[in-house]
């Protein structure tokens, strides 16, 4: 079975509150509500004048019929059926992939958030056990030269707490528990416990815990940042007798707009050139005026100068040798500087080039991030119709890295 884990006990509303489309133009336009801050999602009540707002917008966009009508009728369709921002998004997904047969489990119902009363009671118990274990995790990781992804400042807990709509983190001073606002006793979280299971909620080195915890997990699906963090938590599942699923990496998808497939082809590039597009538009622009050939030649030139030079240098006085280096190090950057200067000139004078690869860092990789992290899918299913898109991604593998032309 498919399971979506809704983050409805998240309070980053700075991560949910907008939506990125790219229109017909490329210009990518950034679609925002007023959400207030430090609350969990799942108690943000969905405001009809949020919804109203957000199609208003869009309307406003210049995407055609009938994607238009489609897509806002999933926005409306769904908000009608939604009470709080967070069921906004899971009877729009639900809509989307339910169908396909996904289970969508939001944390924040009560019927849910009892199932992970042990966990927080043994957190209660041990309050900074978990956070030890990752920061060790951490280290270990540092030690090898790589970088962690999370850890637990002096005293935090994995746990949170909500106060007035404002969730909280819980530390420990070693006798008693405190957020920013007032201290409690390990007695009086048990009864808030017992009053609102989702009142305490898990940070993040805690969640996958407890959701493993009462679903059997044979994998769990992440992204590129949760496949780094995950590495910390061995620990913590051993901490609590949970057997610690198979991280499956999630594949990775670009949409290739018809334009964008021509492009591509015209300068022979390939998915795996989309990070490097900077380097890559360099490259084909001089190669394409000749240059690229030019500039080799010149460097080849430089380095044998410079390897002369050494030889002479070293008979006549070794001391000097670091100096011939460093000259040569600096004219080696010149060289490159020059380089991408030359290749700026020919791309400010050749306009069609500069349109098409403008149009290649709008789609592939807008505000230098890759698409898939920053356009809203709606981006492609104002142009290219929702049920068309779905269907175009639910054609694709379980894993690896795809272009998906339309």
């Amino acid at each position: 079975l498919a399971v979506f884990w809704v983050a409805s006990q998240d309070h980053d509303t700075e991560e949910v509150d907008h939506a990125y489309l790219l229109d017909f133009k490329e210009e990518l336009h950034k679609l925002s509500v007023d959400l207030p801050a430090e609350t969990p999602i799942g108690k943000i009540a969905l405001q009809d004048s949020w919804v109203e707002e957000i199609t208003n917008q869009i309307s406003r966009l210049g995407y055609n019929e009938p994607f238009l009508s489609e897509s806002l009728e999933l926005i409306t369709s769904a908000a009608k059926l939604s009470e709080s921002y967070s069921d906004w998004f899971i009877a729009m997904l639900y809509q989307l992939l339910g169908p396909y047969g996904l289970i969508i489990i939001d944390p924040m119902q009560r019927e849910v958030a009892e199932l992970f009363r042990p966990i927080f009671e043994a957190e209660l118990d041990k309050p900074l056990e978990s956070s030890r274990l990752i920061n060790k995790a951490a280290a270990d990781l540092e030690t090898m030269g790589l970088k962690a992804q999370i850890g637990r400042a002096e005293g935090a807990s994995n746990l949170f707490l909500e106060q007035n709509h404002s969730r909280q983190l819980l530390k420990f001073d070693g006798k008693m528990f405190y957020t920013a606002d007032n201290q409690y006793s390990k007695e009086e979280l048990q009864s808030i416990l017992d009053k609102n299971p989702a009142a305490i909620t898990p940070a993040a080195g805690l969640r996958p815990i407890t959701q493993d915890f009462i679903l059997p997990t044979v994998a769990t699906v992440v992204g590129p940042g949760e496949l780094a963090y995950f590495s910390q938590l061995k620990g913590v599942f051993e901490l609590h007798n949970v057997t610690m699923p198979l991280i499956q990496p999630r594949l990775t998808a670009t949409v290739l707009e018809p334009p964008v497939v021509r492009i591509m082809q015209k300068f022979e590039l390939d998915l795996n050139d989309i990070a490097q597009l900077e380097k890559i538009k360099q490259d084909k622009l001089l190669e394409l005026s000749g240059y690229q050939d030019i500039f080799n030649e010149n460097l080849v030139d430089l380095e044998k100068s410079f390897e002369s030079m050494l030889n002479q240098i070293k008979q006549l006085d070794p001391t000097l040798v670091k100096t011939v280096c460093k000259a040569e190090i600096y004219m080696q950057k010149t060289h490159n500087i020059l380089k991408t200067k030359s290749a700026r000139a020919l791309l400010e004078k050749n306009k069609v080039y500069h349109n098409q690869f403008k149009r290649l860092e709008n789609q592939l990789l807008p505000q230098g991030t890759a698409q898939e992290r920053l356009l809203s899918p709606f981006s492609f299913f104002l142009k290219f119709g929702v049920e068309n898109i779905i269907k175009e991604f639910m054609d694709l593998p379980f894993e690896g890295n795809f272009g998906l032309e339309l």
